[in-house]
């Protein structure tokens, strides 16, 4: 009576278990292997394929394998991360790490080179995140994209907490936190007079009928002195070198309103707002350029 019993309740286990179902294209039904993934989702693959990208499967399918053809190897990850892993599309963060963590897994390093480039592109929106993943698994490329949009972060954006940061050293942490801090020191220094400014005739410097600072004065190419300069560039450099302080990457004076101040007042003059527009058109490109400049010379490294 018990075997009776255990013998239905083994039916019954077994009825209750749901059938695979078959991953659509571009998984082909004639293929010579099957990956099954954790949530029973079979994929038809092809072995020598599998051999070639991955040693892990090279090694797994050199095992004696069940009679049965195609041969339906068991998974742990589930069809999300595969079909993503196999098709080099994934539509977020959230779905290309475990596709990363597989490929990984299963040593397939040709894929992890695409993956890297997938991951990159997630860099400007989620940069700690992506540096902690590109971290663990040994992506460098990734890890330098990541850390230089991180630089586009607010001081407080950039001190917020991610779950990535679990699985990363405090070595690894405390390295992008000092590439940061080297940057804006750079930053500092090189932004402390204007001796990176191609000579010109700009009219901050030339103008003879605005008011001069006294607050600070530039080393200026061109001249053979440290130069005041009008009151309202002055204004204009302190305020973009406060804000380059705070967000160390040339995207952080990228919008035209941040001039808009120093143009109101310049135009007030006969001689400037004759060419002040020009003139600082060309100045913001040219900072944009120098701040590139020096950023590319700091090493995450240190």
């Amino acid at each position: 009576m018990s075997e009776q019993a255990g013998s239905e309740s083994n039916v019954d286990a077994t009825a209750t278990q749901p059938s695979p179902r078959v991953a659509s294209w571009p998984f082909k039904p004639n293929a010579d292997v099957i990956l099954r993934t954790s949530d029973q989702t079979d994929f038809y693959l092809f072995k020598c394929i599998l051999e070639e990208v991955s040693p892990v499967f090279s090694d797994i399918l050199a095992l004696p394998q069940p009679t049965v053809h195609p041969a339906a190897s068991e998974q742990p990850e589930d069809s999300k991360g595969d079909t993503d892993q196999t098709r080099f599309k994934p539509a977020s963060l959230d779905i290309l790490k475990p596709v990363i963590a597989a490929a990984h897994k299963y040593q397939m390093d040709e894929v992890l080179l695409t993956l890297e480039e997938a991951l990159k592109a997630f860099a400007q929106d989620a940069p700690l995140r992506v540096y902690a993943i590109a971290v663990l698994y040994g992506m460098p490329d990734a890890m330098h994209t990541a850390a230089r949009s991180f630089l586009a972060l607010s001081s407080s954006r950039a001190n917020e907490c991610v779950d990535e940061l679990c699985h990363i050293t405090g070595k690894d942490y405390y390295r992008l936190l000092s590439f940061r801090r080297r940057c804006v020191a750079t930053l500092r220094d090189s932004l402390s007079d204007l001796s990176w400014l191609p000579a010109g005739g700009w009219t901050f410097a030339h103008c003879g009928s605005c008011a001069y600072g006294n607050m600070h004065s530039y080393a200026l190419q061109g001249f053979d002195t440290r130069r005041w300069i009008t009151v309202w560039m002055d204004d204009h450099y302190q305020r973009l070198i406060a804000i380059l302080l705070e967000r160390p990457c040339s995207e952080a004076v990228e919008d035209q309103s941040l001039c808009e101040q120093a143009l109101q007042i310049a135009t007030q003059c006969n001689t400037c707002r004759q060419v002040v527009h020009n003139d600082m058109r060309l100045f913001m490109e040219k900072l944009r350029i120098h701040v590139n400049e020096k950023l590319d010379t700091v090493s995450l490294d240190g």
